[in-house]
């Protein structure tokens, strides 16, 4: 049986080759800055989700539709996504104009979710520090073991709940987390 570590391991590397055989990050590059974030970024990728926010000054509404519209004629990609999280703001989401993408590979359905943002919000980029800091050999693993649990059990409960649980000290297995985050899901 694979390893969680070595799973982590396997799941950055196709995403690596993903992102290399699309061209995605040069394309992206020439449209702004690139800024990973998310699992790949904290190297805790257990599924096909990439997640990127593109910065860039003048980013809006219709330098993401041009983004979008030059995806699409590349031809790479076989779904594509707007949404517009400036006039429509959520809580839960990025300011800012946001492309998703999808494409079958290497036996899963990737999805990469790019933000086009002029910047990132000081709040998360003091987020992603805490993380990256608070990440130990030990914690990590148990991430992974939750976040496992998580996509084989469809608890469908965010990363963000599994890491703030599990770097803040609230939970150290599964079964605590079952206990606090699943079996309890209308207390949170």
């Amino acid at each position: 049986m694979e390893s969680l570590l070595s799973e982590t391991i396997r799941w950055q590397e196709i995403a690596k080759e993903l992102l290399e055989e699309s061209t995605l990050l040069s394309f992206l590059k020439e449209r702004g800055e690139v800024y990973f974030t998310g699992s790949y970024r904290y190297g805790l990728l257990m599924s096909a989700d990439i997640d990127i926010y593109v910065l860039h000054p003048q980013a809006g509404k219709e330098q993401t539709l041009s983004m979008l519209m030059a995806l699409i004629d590349q031809g790479y990609w076989n779904v594509y996504f707007y949404g517009d999280w400036v006039n429509f703001r959520a809580d839960d989401m990025p300011l800012g104009h946001y492309i998703g993408l999808k494409r079958d590979f290497s036996g899963a359905r990737w999805k990469v979710d790019i933000w086009n943002v002029p910047k990132v919000e000081s709040s998360y980029l003091e987020y992603n520090e805490w993380i990256e800091r608070s990440l130990t050999s030990e914690k990590r693993e148990i991430i992974l073991a939750i976040k496992k649990a998580n996509i084989e059990n469809k608890w469908n409960l965010s990363s963000v709940t599994v890491y703030n649980a599990v770097l803040a000290g609230k939970v150290n297995n599964i079964e605590e987390f079952r206990n606090q985050f699943v079996n309890n899901k209308e207390n949170n």
